[in-house]
């Protein structure tokens, strides 16, 4: 599990299996992502709604049709896996979910009586569109990874993250089937301080390169992977700010930023201490209003509780452990947004 420091997602939360490989150990000088899970959207352009309602995995939501600017509604399911299934059995999963439109965007597990834990794959529905998910081999240099990543980008499956499932770990690639957005990809050496990050980060942005997540172990390196889609003209800017020191403090800086366009990523761990990451498409005039909510103890309370934000245009973040270590559950709600910044993920953005 991840060590949390002043901030990060609840460890609770991240599932002993399917969990993405991101959470690692890593020296003072490597910059360290303090979350688990993530998803984000593939397409570029604008993000419609989902249209009709859909119950399964414990879970019912539902949304209208729309399209532009919207407002974004989602509906969220979650679908048992046993921590003995096979990297087959997960694909054949996700792939099934897929079909019907919801994307696979975390593992989740929650505490259960005895010791145990309930174990689930959470999915989401955000679009009118249907979804294709592969897996790779993990590779162990920085241009391997990179040759795979430009040969699965260019077929229109960006990459979504290492993950381990029963032994196996592999990487995860996913496709939007109603898009016919490819991508490119750069792989850097890590930055090891907020300063670096910054202007490695700033730097591809303005290329429209996003940065997917802080800090992956390939080998014995550790990288940034950048990525850049060929639908739309979005372009990056990233934002480091001081690790907030109160509950109150950490929401009014989350809104503060939302208002200029800034969505929160999450503590990120510098060289030169822990720091909030933001994010922002430059090519709109989005903004981004936080809010929280208790945290749930299941994964029925936690997906009803996700499906009656997502009624109201809200997006799930996850749980997070708040400076007074209080955990609770984040949600974000966009205006004039679409892409990638705009829809549920976790603060790794895939």
């Amino acid at each position: 599990m991840v060590a949390l420091k002043s901030g990060g997602l609840n460890a609770t939360r991240c599932a002993k299996i399917f969990m993405k490989l991101i959470a690692i150990s890593l020296l003072a000088s490597a910059a360290l992502l303090t979350a688990c899970g993530g998803n984000g959207n593939d397409n570029n352009g604008a993000v419609t709604p989902p249209g009709g309602g859909s119950t399964g995995g414990g879970s019912t939501g539902g949304g209208n049709t729309g399209g532009g600017t919207a407002t974004q509604l989602s509906m969220y399911e979650a679908l048992p896996l046993s921590s003995t299934a096979s990297a087959s059995d997960f694909l054949a999963q996700i792939n099934a979910e897929g079909s019907r439109g919801f994307r696979f965007f975390s593992g989740l597990a929650f505490a259960s009586a005895g010791g145990g834990a309930e174990e689930v794959a959470a999915y989401v529905k955000d679009a009118n569109t249907t979804w294709t998910f592969e897996r790779e081999a993990v590779t162990t240099t920085s241009s391997a990874l990179l040759s795979q990543l430009q040969a699965s980008g260019a077929r229109g499956f960006r990459f979504a993250g290492p993950y381990f499932a029963s032994g196996a770990t592999f990487d995860l690639y996913r496709k939007d089937n109603g898009a016919a957005t490819t991508y490119i990809y750069n792989v850097l050496p890590v930055a090891a301080s907020s300063t670096d990050f910054l202007a490695q980060a700033n730097a591809q942005g303005a290329n429209g390169y996003y940065a997917t997540g802080a800090a992956y172990m390939v080998g014995a390196s550790t990288v940034t992977i950048y990525e850049k889609a060929s639908a739309g003209n979005a372009r990056y800017a990233y934002e480091v700010l001081a690790n907030s020191t109160t509950d109150a403090d950490l929401l009014a800086q989350l809104n503060a930023e939302g208002a200029r366009g800034y969505r929160f990523r999450t503590s990120f761990v510098f060289s030169d201490g822990t720091k909030n990451v933001y994010e922002k498409d430059t090519s709109q005039a989005s903004s981004f209003v936080f809010s929280n909510r208790a945290s749930q103890t299941n994964s029925t309370a936690y997906i009803q509780q996700a499906n009656a934000q997502g009624a109201t245009g809200e997006a799930l973040v996850g749980d997070y452990v708040l400076p007074s270590g209080t955990i609770s559950t984040l949600y974000v709600k966009p205006a004039n947004c679409s892409g990638v910044l705009c829809v549920t993920r976790s603060p790794f953005g895939f």
